[in-house]
């Protein structure tokens, strides 16, 4: 493996650099627009940062990261051989971070530096060539490989200008040291750090962020900041940093994904660097668990203090294909009250036939009622809409073909649904509950329950009033009586003139 490496490396060394970059273009290219789930996950990750984007604009941001990464991985390779002269032409250190390393050299201070997940973050190992000043003692911690070779050639390309590799399994030790000896540790700005990172929200949307830096500085009472690598041109870069305060751990980890948000959206060479092919939100959605929040360590309300919010922004899409009948739509609603306390980030959305949607327009328990109409070009197109948000889940509470055929189009990350033991399971539902046949008798309320505990909800259901937003003083609309109407459109003129629904 690392005589291969070495092969490939050189090769990519010395052929013209017009050539390496047209391999970037081809790859990146075959992974945007060839239909595969990474590109996915780039199109949802940039639609769910940047909801006004075009889709156009959204494939194009998509396409320049998968070249970019594509990029950073042949600079990965070539790095190591291309001569200093030439990297000392193609990685230059900003005004601003020349001036940071003379102070540091004149009074040294322990530093914690977290590297964003940029297209030429390899560079920063660099620093200590291209520094006219003698840098403090330096590691950055590393995932170490399997492969021995692989580990071998790692470390040698990487150290190779004096920068020390820490093990994440193994040198917290060995970064203490580095701290209280005031030399510098660089950290991996990583959102999606599994069940060992802190849960918050990162655009709006639950991320799992590591937070060692964090917990080291709050400790050792060092400085922190951010160094990233702005992308110049091909294997070029200007290497730039940032301090950040914060008394706790839990406040710097806001503030640096802050910090991250807001170069996003305002720096567009920031935007188009950053790997958006990562799975950056993949949290809580194991289908065992995804009705409820299950994380080693939750900041939700550290989150809501540091920001001064009322509670924590809904941006997880959560559709629900409703039932048919008005009368079983209504009946239901209990059920969504339980899903918001279950999961304080999701944004739920009914859809239900046109006819029934006017009625439940405003209700407190869902962020949005789309109105699906029968006629089918404009069905189709409504659904085509809902796609192209990219949502994380549909769940499909009353099995017709209509409603498994619109949750194909609307082609969310995760499709839930349930049968009956003895019925055929829908092929368009990924995940897909058996409930006991007995059931079918009992009330549809408690059919979902189960449903929807069968997939991690254990919130009980609260019966209490549901209010309509903006309706004052009108009538109550008492739930127990819903057979004394004759039909949908009297259930729905009733709804209509109700500020809220009682159980």
């Amino acid at each position: 493996m690392r005589i291969l490496l070495s092969i490939l490396g050189h090769f990519m060394a010395f052929i013209p650099r017009a050539m390496a970059s047209g391999i970037c273009r081809a790859v990146g290219f075959l992974i945007i627009y060839f239909p595969n789930s990474r590109a996915r996950v780039a199109f949802a990750n940039i639609k769910h940062c940047f909801p006004n984007l075009e889709k156009r604009q959204v494939r194009r941001i998509a396409y320049e990261s998968a070249k970019r990464m594509v990029e950073m991985g042949l600079f990965v390779l070539a790095s190591p051989y291309i001569p200093e002269a030439e990297l000392k032409k193609r990685i230059k250190i900003s005004p601003y971070l020349n001036g940071e390393i003379e102070k540091i050299a004149a009074a040294p201070r322990p530093i914690i530096l977290m590297i964003p997940h940029f297209c030429m973050m390899e560079s920063i190992t660099m620093l200590p060539m291209l520094s006219p000043i003698k840098m403090p003692p330096t590691g950055v911690f590393y995932r170490p490989f399997d492969n021995a070779g692989l580990e071998k050639w790692v470390k040698q390309t990487r150290q190779r200008y004096g920068i020390h590799l820490l093990s994440r399994k193994e040198s917290l030790f060995a970064a203490n040291d580095f701290l209280k000896n005031n030399g510098c540790v660089g950290v991996l700005f990583d959102q999606d750090a599994g069940m060992a990172g802190a849960l918050a929200p990162f655009f709006g949307r639950l991320a799992s962020t590591s937070e060692i830096a964090e917990l080291m500085a709050e400790r050792l009472k060092c400085k922190i900041g951010i160094i990233w690598a702005k992308r110049t041109g091909f294997w070029s870069a200007e290497i730039d940093a940032q301090y950040f305060g914060g008394e706790t751990a839990e406040e710097m980890l806001f503030n640096s994904n802050k910090w991250l948000e807001d170069k996003l959206k305002t720096d567009e060479t920031a935007r188009l660097d950053w790997l958006w092919l990562h799975k950056r939100w993949k949290t809580q959605t194991t289908p065992k668990y995804r009705f409820q929040i299950r994380h080693r360590r939750v900041i939700f309300e550290e989150y809501i203090r540091h920001f001064n919010l009322k509670e924590l922004p809904r941006k997880s899409d959560f559709l629900f294909e409703m039932p048919k009948s008005l009368a079983d739509c209504v009946s239901i609603l209990p059920v969504f009250a339980a899903i918001r306390r279950a999961r304080p980030d999701a944004r739920i959305t009914l859809l239900l036939a046109a006819e029934n949607a006017g009625a439940l327009e405003g209700i407190e328990i869902a962020e949005r009622i789309v109105a699906l109409p029968a006629e089918p070009k404009r069905r189709a197109e409504i659904l085509e809409s809902l796609a192209g948000e990219y949502p994380e889940l549909c769940a499909v509470l009353e099995n017709s073909e209509l409603a498994l055929s619109d949750a194909k189009k609307i082609a969310a990350a995760q499709t839930y649904g349930f049968v009956f033991k003895g019925e055929k399971k829908p092929r368009r539902i990924k995940f897909c509950a058996e409930l006991e046949p007995e059931m079918r008798e009992m009330p549809k309320i408690k059919i979902l329950e189960k449903f929807l505990q069968k997939y991690g909800l254990k919130e009980p259901l609260d019966f209490s009033p549901i209010a309509f937003k903006n309706r004052e003083n009108a009538g109550v609309f008492d739930a127990k009586s819903l057979e004394k109407f004759a039909d949908c459109s009297e259930i729905s003129a009733a709804l209509k003139s109700c500020s809220k629904i009682e159980y």
